[in-house]
C-alpha cells in the first residue's frame, strides 16, 4: 500500500477554500460564542465561508497590490487571507451587536448576543447521559441546587432569558446534603448568581 502523501496543491486548497471560512468562524465564536458546530457542518461552513473571502482577496491581490494572478501560493497572499479572514470575522462579531443588525437578528428569532453566551455553554453539556449534563446553580438569594438545564427561551425579543431545570436537588446547608425533589423549577437569568458546569469530555 502506497503511503499517503499530501501534495503542495493539497495545502493550496486548503489554505484557499477552507481555512478562510475557518478563521472567520473561530473569531466570531470567541467573541459571540455559540453551540459547538459538528465537523461536518464546520466544513460545509468554512468553504461557504470562504469562497466570497478569497473572491476579496483576489481583488485586492491583483487591484490594491498590483500583484499577478495568484498561480502558486505564497507567503504574502497567505498573510493576506489570514488578515482578512481576521478582519472580517472581527466586523461581523462587532456587527451582531448594532443596530439594525442586532434587531434584525432578534426579528427572525437568533436571539441577543449578549445572552447567547450562557445559552452556548448550557447547551455544549447537554448529553443523553443525565449523569453528565447536570449543572450547579446559584441563585442570588443564596439557595444552591443542581440539575439538568431542559430549556431556555425567552417570552419576547427584547425580554430577559428564563431557564427551565430539572432532575432538581436542592443544597440544604443545616443538613449538608442534597435533598432530590420531583418537577422542575423556571429561573429568570438576572437571579443566577452563577452556574457550575460539569467537565466536558473531549
Amino acid at each position: 500500500m502506497d503511503p499517503i502523501v499530501v501534495s503542495l496543491e493539497d495545502v493550496a486548497n486548503i489554505v484557499t477554500f477552507i481555512a478562510p471560512g475557518y478563521f472567520v468562524i473561530q473569531i466570531y465564536s470567541l467573541i459571540y460564542a455559540k453551540k459547538d458546530r459538528g465537523f461536518s457542518r464546520l466544513l460545509i461552513e468554512s468553504v461557504v465561508y470562504s469562497l466570497p473571502i478569497i473572491t476579496i482577496v483576489n481583488i485586492m491581490w491583483q487591484h490594491v497590490f498590483w500583484q499577478p494572478p495568484v498561480s502558486n501560493v505564497s507567503v504574502g497572499y497567505t498573510s493576506l487571507i489570514l488578515v482578512t479572514s481576521l478582519v472580517i470575522g472581527s466586523a461581523a462579531a462587532l456587527l451582531r451587536t448594532r443596530w439594525p443588525v442586532k434587531n434584525l437578528g432578534s426579528a427572525i428569532g437568533l436571539g441577543s448576543p449578549h445572552e447567547d453566551f450562557v445559552k452556548a455553554q448550557l447547551l455544549r453539556v447537554q448529553t443523553n447521559d443525565p449523569t453528565k449534563n447536570a449543572v450547579t446553580v446559584k441563585l442570588k438569594s443564596g439557595a444552591i441546587f443542581s440539575g439538568t438545564s431542559d430549556r431556555i427561551s425567552r417570552y419576547n425579543h427584547s425580554g430577559p432569558s428564563y431557564y427551565y431545570f430539572a432532575n432538581l436537588a436542592w443544597f440544604n446547608e443545616t443538613t449538608d446534603e442534597w435533598d432530590e425533589r420531583e418537577g422542575g423549577i423556571i429561573v429568570k437569568g438576572d437571579e443566577i448568581e452563577y452556574i457550575e458546569t460539569a467537565k466536558l469530555s473531549d
